[in-house]
């Protein structure tokens, strides 16, 4: 019963304006206090004779005092889920996220089967007065009570689930563009140990750990980014030039083909770099006419790049190095 109260009460905050939805749940609150307080006095005043655990109602229907006391429960319950079922199902049109549509409509559907379940409680203590039962209905309500509440658990965890599930697989495809950028990495570090923004202590490399994955694929992106800053002066033109008629004819164009002419210079030009030698015609590299705002905004063309790369170079061993 306070579920069933909290819930409508949820759902004012959400689907009205403040000064309407205090006035909501005023109303809820109250109707739920005065509600329970006449449930507990009904309950106590009950005096059961006989243990029915599993048809309590159909034996005591005839009585009184119970037939007031499930009047009274059934009412106070159907009216909670008919705004339950009414108000979710509104509230979902106007929700611009997928997963709190679908929830906020299993919810409804949820609210709405549970009725059945009060239509036969309610039909109980009809059929008492009327000197007869519906005991051959006992199945059919539980049955609705069940997959009606089920529905509607279902339906609040749906968009929290649904967040968790995003977020484990996020974390998953960074940990992935990790291992996938640690080969390119590797090769600019052996020729540039200076891009490695190594902590100056403990502590500092402690909080770096606990930052978690996202702080260490946003340290790889910006040290990958500072190897090709410290070997663009060795970039050759002709190298360039020879990288892109070869892809081209390959069928490579757009993105794909600058990230595939972006591994070659680096492969050439981290060359250079260890024999000291300078192009004649210097350029720049294919990836440089990329606009992002962000290092992490980087990632894709460097996977794109580390998996070219990777396709023509096989490194050694990695060495102990991690950042």
């Amino acid at each position: 019963m306070p579920a069933d109260r909290s819930l409508p009460h949820v759902l004012s905050h959400w689907s009205s304006a403040a000064d309407r939805a205090r006035q909501m749940s005023r109303y809820w609150l109250g109707s739920g206090a005065a509600v329970i307080t006449a449930l507990f006095v009904l309950f106590f005043l009950l005096t059961p004779a006989v243990q029915r655990p599993t048809d309590f109602t159909l034996y005591y229907a005839h009585d009184h005092i119970y037939a007031a006391y499930l009047t009274v429960y059934i009412s106070a319950y159907t009216l909670a889920e008919v705004y339950l079922s009414v108000a979710s199902w509104r509230l979902a049109s106007r929700s611009p996220r997928t997963a709190v549509r679908v929830g906020l409509r299993t919810v409804a559907v949820g609210a709405a089967v549970t009725l059945g379940y009060s239509a036969v409680r309610i039909g109980n203590v009809t059929a008492a007065a009327l000197g007869t039962s519906l005991t051959g209905w006992e199945d059919f309500a539980w049955i609705c009570g069940d997959l009606g509440t089920i529905l509607t658990l279902v339906g609040w965890l749906i968009p929290t689930l649904t967040a968790q599930t995003r977020h484990a697989t996020y974390q998953w495809d960074l940990r992935r563009a990790h291992r996938q950028l640690h080969p390119l990495w590797l090769v600019f570090y052996r020729a540039v140990p200076e891009i490695a923004l190594t902590p100056n202590d403990s502590t500092a490399d402690d909080r770096s750990h606990t930052r978690g994955i996202p702080f260490q694929v946003y340290r790889r992106v910006v040290e990958i980014r500072d190897g090709q800053t410290a070997v663009r002066p060795y970039l050759d033109h002709h190298i360039r030039q020879a990288s892109e008629e070869r892809h081209r004819a390959a069928g490579l164009t757009g993105d794909e083909l600058h990230a595939a002419v972006t591994a070659d210079q680096i492969r050439a030009a981290l060359t250079a770099h260890t024999e000291g030698t300078l192009p004649a015609q210097p350029t720049d590299f294919a990836d440089q006419n990329i606009e992002s705002w962000h290092p992490i905004e980087d990632l894709p063309a460097l996977r794109a790049i580390a998996r070219h790369f990777a396709r023509h170079d096989q490194p050694t061993a990695p060495e102990a190095v991690s950042t």
